[in-house]
């Protein structure tokens, strides 16, 4: 019999919780009066389009692949089911530090962008193809990524093609990492 006392008085709780303010007290103005003219911020820059929405693989050029890209690492991304390393740069990899940064940096990059990768014949970084990548407005994301000191140059594979502007970037995550020896030139 308590019992069923206690669960009345919850119910009961409960309905005049639903059923909103008791009808002598007032709403508050700022949610119940649709006519307070209450603008919206407008924010600093104009907001871009969005891009176009990709359904099938795009192919842009006969050897590139275009599409969607999810980001696997920061000097990994797959478009279209393919799996591709970015051309070369060297970023940390997920369980070194700074490969987490890493990989919101080149998330960032993309920003849910059309990415346009086209492979490059015999190079291949710890069995997966390598591609340059970039996004469809023209930015090569390698090249961001050393930029931003998210990844260094691999300089065997690149012939130093980003050694200028790894020296040049502000060293955020990859200054204290360790190149992988397939980036390191033989001497």
């Amino acid at each position: 019999m308590p019992r069923l006392r206690w669960t009345s008085l919850l119910l009961i709780a409960l309905c005049a919780t639903v059923a909103g303010p008791p009808a002598g007290r007032a709403q508050s103005p700022a949610i119940f009066a649709p006519d307070l003219n209450i603008k919206k911020p407008v924010p600093d820059h104009p907001e871009e389009p969005p891009p176009p929405k990709v359904t099938e693989p795009l192919i842009v050029n006969p050897n590139e692949i275009a599409g969607r890209a999810q980001v696997l690492s920061g000097d990994t991304l797959r478009v279209n089911q393919t799996t591709f390393r970015l051309w070369g740069i060297a970023a940390p990899t997920m369980s070194e530090f700074g490969g987490y940064t890493a990989m919101q940096g080149l998330a960032g990059l993309i920003a849910s962008q059309i990415v346009i990768c086209a492979p490059r014949k015999n190079f291949f970084r710890g069995g997966i193809q390598a591609a340059q990548c970039r996004v469809a407005r023209g930015r090569d994301l390698a090249e961001d990524m050393v930029r931003k000191g998210l990844a260094r140059d691999c300089p065997r594979q690149s012939g130093a093609t980003f050694a200028v502007i790894e020296r040049l970037a502000v060293v955020d995550v990859a200054g204290g990492f360790k190149l992988p020896e397939e980036c390191i030139a033989p001497f």
